[in-house]
């Protein structure tokens, strides 16, 4: 078995150029108020930024509940939407990853707050762990191993490979999304490759 291998250089290849042209085209027709434009949108990107944003928060529900917010923002402010930093496709990631981050940490202080009242003060909800989501979709035996060695990275690598891998993401797109350099994606790209190769050693000799 052989993982797939990143290239550390990125040229500007054709069907990279088609693209960008292609989602400079519905920004604008999005902008112009074209709803087909934004259904567009939404059926190419709401289940990636989906499965992306679960990552970050191990919860189904949470995940579309943030993801449909997003995309709202996005069509109530069309007018001036204009996703030209990294592309489409770096700045959907960028965005969701910011409101799923800011979440996490609202629920951090929340919980640092419960945890200074006296007992019985604390607000319906507050300090009190998320019911786990209940996840019916059975895995692939690689897809079973991958995930757990993708456990197993530091949570920014595992977010860097995810979206190179999993989402197609470019590492420009990556650096966009994570907000760091082109060179710090493409060191996250390689240790992770690194980690997942003697993970899964074990998986491909079986």
């Amino acid at each position: 078995m052989s993982l797939p291998v990143s290239s550390t250089r990125l040229p500007s290849d054709p069907p990279r150029l088609a693209l960008m042209s292609a989602e400079h085209a519905l920004a604008t027709r999005i902008r112009g108020g074209d709803e087909a434009a934004f259904e567009e949108l939404y059926l190419a990107y709401y289940q990636p930024l989906c499965s992306f944003v679960f990552m970050l928060t191990a919860r189904t529900d949470l995940a579309e509940e943030l993801v449909q917010d997003l995309l709202c923002w996005i069509w109530e402010r069309r007018a001036e939407w204009s996703p030209t930093d990294g592309g489409m496709r770096g700045y959907l990631f960028r965005a969701a990853r910011n409101r799923a981050l800011n979440y996490l940490k609202r629920q951090h202080v929340e919980r640092r707050v419960a945890d200074t009242l006296p007992a019985g003060l604390a607000a319906p909800g507050m300090g009190r762990p998320c019911s786990a989501p209940d996840v019916a979709a059975e895995l692939s035996d690689f897809d079973d191993a991958l995930t757990h060695a993708l456990d197993e990275l530091s949570p920014r690598c595992r977010e860097a490979c995810v979206l190179h891998w999993r989402h197609g993401l470019t590492h420009p797109e990556i650096a966009t999304a994570m907000g760091v350099t082109v060179k710090a994606t493409e060191a996250l790209i390689t240790r992770g490759l690194k980690s997942l190769r003697i993970t899964l050693t074990a998986f491909a000799g079986s």
